[in-house]
């Protein structure tokens, strides 16, 4: 009698993406940038979901009307490491506003 040994192998898929949400009155271009990796999207009044892969480094996120900046954000405190001594899959999340928040 022969005895088999059958291993299931599960593969869980990770995207190494920088998102970005923006909420915008009008139209524009949104430049996205984190270490090596840069990338300009198109804006539309309204929300728009972007993503770019992931260098290591600090992101800049810069939203344009036409040629002209007009929010540039750089988060506080976070830098983006290939090859952490831990993982734990949290995410980091930051805000940024041309107008006071409440």
């Amino acid at each position: 009698m022969m005895n088999f040994l059958f291993i299931q192998k599960v593969l869980v898929k990770t995207d190494d993406y920088l998102w970005a949400i923006v909420f915008a009155k009008t139209s524009g271009s949104l430049k996205l940038q984190i270490g090596t990796s840069s990338g300009t999207f198109p804006i539309q009044a309204g929300v728009n979901k972007v993503q770019l892969p992931l260098s290591p480094g600090s992101p800049t996120a810069t939203l344009l009307r036409g040629t002209t900046p007009v929010l540039i954000f750089q988060p506080p405190g976070f830098t983006y490491t290939a090859n952490p001594t831990a993982y734990n899959f949290n995410f980091y999340m930051a805000a940024s506003s041309l107008y006071p928040m409440p």
